[in-house]
């Protein structure tokens, strides 16, 4: 009986080079790619202009933290606002993402039997460059 992969490494690699591309130009964001049997994710926020954190939390899952002290001056402020910038454009979009998925997979289960089993959503890769 062969071992089943918990992960597709094709995937696994095109997520790396996506990750290396966000990197060379200095951004973030969150990228998500499906294949035939896999689903890779990665939130991806080790931008320059970024003062976010992620932080383990409990169940595997991860949890975003913003501190700043005392008062910010130009540069603090302009990285400040540049990170909430990037979280409410991210809402936004996947706001809107996933009420256009919403409601075609409504009409899709309309018309078709769908069996889905949900994989439990992890974001433990966050090196996968560094996993190939």
């Amino acid at each position: 009986m062969s071992e089943q992969k918990t992960f597709d490494p094709f995937l696994r690699k095109a997520m790396a080079e996506i990750v290396a591309v966000m990197k060379k130009y200095d951004c973030a964001g969150y990228v998500a790619l499906g294949s035939r049997s896999h689903f890779e994710f990665r939130f991806h926020i080790d931008a320059s202009w970024n003062v976010m954190t992620m932080e383990e939390a409990e169940h595997g899952m991860v949890s975003l933290r913003l501190r700043f002290k005392g008062k910010a001056g130009p540069e603090k402020l302009e990285a400040i606002n540049a990170t909430v910038g990037f979280l409410y454009n991210l809402r936004d979009n996947q706001f809107l993402q996933l009420r256009g998925l919403q409601q075609f997979i409504e009409g899709l289960e309309q018309q078709a039997i769908v069996e889905h089993r949900p994989g439990e959503p992890k974001n433990d890769d966050r090196e996968i460059e560094d996993k190939i």
